[in-house]
């Protein structure tokens, strides 16, 4: 969960906080390029980023607004992929670092196949056997704290 903006007193925020539930734990949103404080503005999770429109400040209404990447600045986890072939199935050893949740979510091509417990790696069998690119993710289970892009291709 990400709350921004607002007002408090006589002034108005442009400073927030990203809520992780596995934790407990709050972390300041980064005031990096940060829109100018409002507040009754709206905002759209696209699923990595929030992105802030309109509001008003002191009576004025904007017709401006930003964004805010959940994973501004360098990623915690660090994701590496190892291909090789398992009787000529792709099959891809996922390996990471930095994760602190139970479980991870680990996604390819940007879709989530699989829930599985945080034991720092992980193999996947694609089921395909030709010419094949992948690229990977690992984020905290059910958040949208995650690794680096990884990518492996299959020549044949």
């Amino acid at each position: 969960m990400i709350v921004w903006g607002g007002f408090l007193s006589s002034d108005n925020l442009n400073t927030g906080g990203r809520y992780n539930p596995s934790t407990d734990s709050w972390a300041a949103t980064t005031t990096t390029n940060v829109p100018s404080g409002r507040f009754e503005h709206t905002v759209v999770w696209t699923g990595s980023e929030m992105i802030v429109w309109g509001g008003t400040s002191h009576g004025a209404a904007f017709n401006t607004g930003g964004r805010y990447c959940a994973q501004a600045g360098s990623p915690t986890i660090t994701l590496s992929a190892e291909k090789r072939k398992v009787d000529g199935i792709n099959t891809v050893r996922l390996t990471w670092s930095g994760a602190t949740s139970a479980y991870v979510d680990i996604y390819r091509d940007g879709m989530p196949i699989v829930r599985a417990k945080n034991r720092g790696s992980y193999v996947v069998s694609t089921g395909d056997t030709g010419r094949a690119r992948y690229t990977y993710r690992v984020c905290e289970g059910r958040t949208s704290t995650c690794s680096n892009n990884a990518t492996v291709t299959f020549q044949h």
